[in-house]
């Protein structure tokens, strides 16, 4: 039994320095690939933690640079905002509308960033259930009457069930384009995963092909994608 132990913790160090490495490759890579960026200036970034790390942050900036998507919808005001506001910025005919639940986040960030009119902040609701549910009060109203073909995923904060289950009642609703990209961050999470399986079964129900990939670093981030752009798994 002590042995069995002993083993199960050297696999837990292992798994960790492996992620570690991970993203510290992931780092080189988005700093090579940004480095004659002509709409990505402002590179400074603070990674990991509660917001995107360098794998996600990378195919983010690859999905932006590559597939040029025109209407950007992001859950979550933070460091993927610093490069999605600037896409915005040199693209004017693309539009972002960012999700946020803190007004004073909101304030902070943007006396800096500037662009508050593209952030959006709607309440959280928090049910009373065990363990408590997580979620964006009204939020279909905010967002409707238009089509989004990025659609990021990393607010509200977590859950322990059905993480930002919001992006299933997005795709119910008919507000993913024909051409898409979804970029769902900590997927190596329980709350999150139940998510995503739902969301392979709305897809499928909806009739909507799809390729998806896990990019990992220190945490897991899916890119699930339209057909036509299944280059967006192999970056």
């Amino acid at each position: 039994m002590f042995g069995s132990r002993i083993k199960r913790r050297l696999k837990r160090v292992e798994e960790n320095t492996n992620r570690k490495l991970n993203e510290l490759i992931w780092a080189e890579v988005f700093k090579c690939a940004v480095q004659d960026s002509e709409w990505f200036v402002r590179r400074s970034l603070c990674p990991g933690r509660w917001a995107m790390g360098f794998p996600a942050l990378y195919v983010l900036f690859r999905i932006l640079d590559n597939f040029r998507p025109v209407s950007i919808l992001e859950f979550g005001l933070g460091e993927s905002s610093k490069m999605t506001m600037q896409y915005k910025a040199g693209n004017p005919d693309a539009d972002l509308t960012v999700i946020e639940h803190d007004e004073s986040w909101k304030e902070l960030f943007c006396a800096k960033y500037g662009m508050a009119e593209l952030v959006k902040v709607v309440p959280l609701e928090i049910t009373a259930d065990e363990p408590p549910h997580i979620g964006y009060k009204d939020l279909l109203p905010v967002i409707e009457g238009r089509k989004y073909d990025c659609i990021l995923v990393d607010g509200p904060w977590g859950c322990e069930k059905d993480s930002h289950d919001h992006i299933l009642d997005i795709i119910e609703a008919g507000l993913l384009a024909e051409e898409f990209v979804i970029l769902f961050d900590d997927v190596h999470r329980q709350g999150e995963k139940d998510t995503v399986d739902k969301m392979y079964v709305v897809l499928d129900k909806k009739g909507i092909m799809f390729e998806k990939h896990v990019y990992s670093g220190e945490k897991d981030t899916l890119l699930v994608c339209s057909p036509r752009h299944k280059y967006l798994c192999s970056l």
